[in-house]
């Protein structure tokens, strides 16, 4: 009998942990793992779901259990889970301790829990949040982290042995982005009609993308068109900033958009300019679509590409440096073609969404054929 793994997510929004989870639906083989999505009732959630369902993964609608103000709606939730018989939880988190009532759930119930980690920012140090990061650490039989600063963070800043965690890159399907072409309606709707180089960006509105580095690189850059696709909580002081630095009518901020094949090939540079990263889906995106990449010089990006081989790096938090890679990139096109092109076999070669996908899979044999370690403590 196949055995059934509940893939669970507690959040609201379509980002990155979000688009990491659909391609490894769309990728798991279907004939080792039934595959059931477990989701909180959320608008913003449509896409993981629609995609889901497209992909022939049964998708289920599950209480919000986020806050302890909802501990009330463990038992339900503990319902459809029994109802699932699965024989793993794979939780996946857009921070350290997400999904953690569901964790606690599935191991009471004697359903071993895995655990993706996206992005490793910072928790609260209160002393209830410290109760659950010991009991969820205890109840994780494997952590995947998505980079190898991810691993390091998850072993020093929650205690987690290195025997439990592994480290699986995120993958995508290049086949969509390596075919589209050149879109002139995209690329006249970023531009507004000028004759000028496009630089783009896709990422969450948040102080994390860095993106006000990139208006403020790109008041040192008269002669580009910025596009930034995607929302969030920093669009009104995005939209605030740019009217600041005179550049709005070289910016188009795009909102949220389903053709991002189509605008990374209308765009002549990608830019990634964070402040933290896990390892975003976004670089892999350009670099599989052949943009010359120009990106921060952090964690989970340098575990993707090497500075003057697949991109153009630069320090975080730095708009002159940030302008003056991209002006090399528009000023060298045989440097622009050589990383893009390195970039592209790199993420065909290292990034798949299959090779993604049976390393999860294997982690999921060793779970289920290895002794139950749920009460094995942090160490």
């Amino acid at each position: 009998m196949t055995p059934t793994v509940v893939h669970y997510i507690d959040t609201g929004e379509f980002g990155g942990a979000e688009r990491a989870l659909l391609h490894l639906l769309r990728a798991l083989d279907a004939s080792r793992f039934r595959s059931v999505l477990f989701h909180p009732a959320a608008p913003g959630l449509q896409p993981l779901v629609d995609g889901a369902r497209a992909a022939g993964v049964e998708v289920r609608t599950v209480p919000n259990l986020r806050g302890r103000r909802n501990s009330f709606r463990i038992p339900r939730f503990r319902e459809q889970l029994a109802a699932e018989r699965p024989a793993l939880l794979h939780a996946h988190l857009n921070w350290p301790l997400a999904c953690s009532a569901g964790i606690l759930a599935a191991s009471m119930a004697g359903i071993p829990p895995v655990a993706t980690v996206q992005l490793f920012s910072g928790f609260p140090r209160a002393s209830t949040i410290a109760l659950q990061r010991r009991l969820v650490v205890r109840a994780v039989q494997r952590w995947i982290a998505v980079s190898p600063e991810v691993a390091t963070s998850i072993e020093e800043r929650l205690g987690v042995s290195a025997s439990r965690i592994r480290t699986v890159y995120n993958g995508i399907d290049t086949l969509p982005f390596a075919s589209a072409v050149r879109d002139a309606r995209v690329r006249g709707e970023i531009t507004r009609g000028r004759d000028a180089p496009v630089v783009l960006a896709l990422a969450r509105h948040d102080r994390q993308k860095g993106l006000d580095c990139l208006l403020r690189a790109a008041s040192l850059l008269p002669e580009v068109s910025v596009a930034i696709a995607g929302d969030g909580p920093e669009r009104a002081a995005l939209d605030a900033l740019a009217r600041e630095l005179d550049v709005a009518d070289r910016v188009a901020f795009l909102g949220r958009r389903d053709d991002v094949p189509a605008l990374l090939a209308s765009a002549d540079v990608f830019v990634l300019p964070s402040r933290l990263e896990g390892l975003p889906l976004s670089l892999l995106e350009a670099l599989a679509a052949g943009r010359p990449v120009v990106a921060s010089s952090i964690g989970g990006i340098v575990d993707v590409v090497r500075d003057g081989i697949e991109a153009l790096l630069v320090p975080p938090d730095d708009p002159a440096a940030l302008a003056g890679a991209v002006r090399r990139v528009l000023h060298e096109p045989a440097l622009a073609d050589a990383i893009a092109h390195a970039g592209r076999m790199r993420v065909k070669t290292e990034f798949s969404a299959e090779g993604m996908a049976r390393s999860v899979a294997s982690i999921y044999d060793e779970v289920l054929s290895g002794p139950a370690t749920a009460t094995a403590g942090a160490g």
